[in-house]
């Protein structure tokens, strides 16, 4: 089944994470990369366009990054680095 993907914004991926957004927004930056393509940035909402917002760049990195979150949080870390565990979880989920 296709899901949607949803965009988020730093600040959002920061508090699902569980970090300072300053810490968080250069990782977002980087993996938006066009070399890297982990995300994708997404146009702010006209109504707020300062914010940031990201999505996962394509749908078959949505299995490992779960994967990874699944193994993460079974070691006992009770918080996700990073906010593209954060926004995979909230846009697809558990599997």
């Amino acid at each position: 089944m296709a899901r949607s993907r949803v965009a988020h914004s730093v600040s959002d991926l920061a508090a699902y994470s569980n970090v300072r957004e300053r810490d968080l927004a250069p990782v977002m930056e980087n993996l938006s990369r066009p070399d890297h393509r982990v995300l994708r940035p997404i146009a702010p909402p006209p109504e707020r366009p300062d914010v940031k917002r990201y999505e996962i760049f394509h749908d078959v990195l949505a299995g490992p990054i779960l994967d990874w979150r699944a193994r993460y949080v079974q070691r006992g870390h009770s918080r996700w680095s990073g906010g593209v565990g954060a926004s995979c979880y909230t846009a697809y989920g558990r599997r």
